[in-house]
């Protein structure tokens, strides 16, 4: 199956998923406020989740849940996201707090959780850990990781030569490569590395294949 395409039979079992998540979430739907670009990327991270869930028997309908609603607090101001993540008790690391930025993924769970929208342990993590990747997380979150990163309208030196590689690999080799991507562009940026995203890879190298 090819990661950045659905055959029709498929797509049709995705639209069974979206439909039964617009009328389980309707009310948090209505309340996600994000661009039109952004709205693309979710398109991009649901299709790609759905097809990388059937690659690796894992549950779609979490895997699309969770692509649906990690960015959900990805474009609100900055200091409303610290006063989220003040509000509902977040924990924030002190790289967090230099870079709050990529504290969307930790406040959104906490606030599903909180709320009662999303009761899921796995999909929580998931969404908690997207943008950065952390040891010893489930397949899920290493799906969503691996999502976040190349799908089909994400844009930037390498990705395509990323898309290839990761075709045919297992999931752990997927999350490895982009854990390693990640990492190698960082310092090629000389942008300070995440703790969060050196200690999944690491911990990757520790556990083996």
């Amino acid at each position: 199956m090819n990661i950045l395409s659905l055959k029709d039979c498929t797509m049709m079992q995705l639209t069974k998923i979206l439909i039964r998540i617009d009328k389980e979430y309707e009310k948090l739907l209505s309340e996600m406020k994000i661009s039109d670009k952004r709205k693309s990327h979710i398109v991009g991270c649901v299709e790609m989740s759905f097809a990388l869930a059937q690659r690796y028997d894992l549950d779609p309908y979490k895997a699309v849940l969770a692509a649906k609603f990690h960015d959900y607090f990805r474009e609100v101001d900055i200091s409303e996201i610290i006063e989220l993540a003040k509000n509902l008790n977040v924990t924030i690391s002190d790289f967090e707090l230099r870079f709050p930025r990529v504290l969307h993924g930790k406040v959104a769970a906490t606030y599903f959780s909180a709320n009662g929208y999303i009761e899921d342990s796995e999909i929580l993590e998931a969404i908690e850990h997207h943008t950065l990747g952390e040891a010893g997380v489930g397949n899920l979150s290493k799906l969503l990781f691996i999502v976040d990163a190349i799908e089909k309208f994400r844009i930037y030196d390498g990705v395509e030569a990323l898309r290839t590689e990761i075709e045919g690999k297992s999931l752990d080799e997927a999350y490895i490569l982009v854990l390693k991507r990640t990492i190698i562009d960082m310092i090629r940026k000389n942008k300070i590395l995440a703790p969060a995203t050196i200690g999944a890879y690491n911990y990757m190298m520790e556990v083996g294949l």
